[in-house]
């Protein structure tokens, strides 16, 4: 079980977390995939490269953890007139 007074293993398992149901959505393996803190904002990273277009929430209280994360839209042209 988790204890209180670790914010660090917390934090390790809040980001852990994060990166698993991201790869999953993606199907990718979540090895491939980390987070770090960029001027207190958490940021994903793809084999070592900044994921852009990825937002990520995370957050960690008493024995309790939280994250969201939510894809950029991508404009694919669909609808647009030749």
């Amino acid at each position: 079980s988790l204890k209180r007074n670790e914010p660090s293993l917390l934090t390790r398992v809040v980001r852990r977390l994060c990166v698993e149901a991201i790869a999953a959505r993606l199907g990718l393996d979540p090895m491939d995939f980390e987070v770090r803190k960029q001027e207190r904002v958490p940021r994903l990273y793809w084999r070592g490269r900044p994921a852009p277009g990825v937002d990520l929430s995370l957050s960690h209280h008493g024995g309790f953890v939280a994250f969201a994360f939510a894809f950029a839209r991508v404009a694919t042209g669909a609808g647009r007139a030749a």
